[in-house]
């Protein structure tokens, strides 16, 4: 168990690094037509359609890390005389409520990306098929609910006196 956990964490960790390299190829495209825009009065075509797409994939390759690195939100003035064993308790609470939404989202986002598939939907400028954009919300999601589901594994383990298979992670 310990062993597939460390190795969800790190298949997570690339995927937040993608994120970063998404985010950034976003913003230099974005700066690219503005510069573009300005010096020849032409920007690069489907700026727009290219750089939702980069921000949408490097959302949902985001996700699953933040789960792992347990960089959520909490408000440690609630929690903060509580012994471990219940933190962990309320942890794996928080993380299999996140299962339960990222599961819904992936199933709704399958529904949809059904339906706009079968118009045969595209972006507007320079003709993306929408089908890419669910590629990434459904693939995404489903990765991140599994790694919610390994963290409230953890936590869960942890809440019933176990070792802590993601120390030092």
């Amino acid at each position: 168990m310990e062993r597939l956990y460390r190795a969800s964490a790190r298949i997570a960790r690339w995927g937040g690094a993608a994120c970063l390299a998404l985010v950034l190829a976003a913003g230099l495209l974005t700066v690219a037509d503005i510069v573009l825009r300005q010096a020849t009065g032409r920007g690069i075509l489907g700026t727009t359609d290219i750089t939702q797409l980069l921000i949408l994939a490097a959302a949902f390759a985001a996700i699953p890390h933040g789960f792992f690195a347990d960089t959520h939100v909490s408000v440690d003035l609630l929690t903060e005389n509580l012994a471990p064993r219940r933190i962990a308790l309320l942890k794996a609470s928080g993380a299999s409520l996140g299962v339960a939404l990222l599961a819904l989202i992936g199933a709704f986002g399958a529904q949809q990306a059904v339906v706009e598939a079968g118009y045969g939907d595209s972006t507007s400028t320079i003709n993306i098929p929408k089908t890419w954009f669910w590629v990434w919300l459904i693939a995404g999601s489903a990765y991140a609910a599994f790694a919610a589901a390994m963290v409230a594994l953890r936590h869960g383990l942890v809440a019933l006196g176990r070792p802590d298979i993601g120390k030092g992670i």
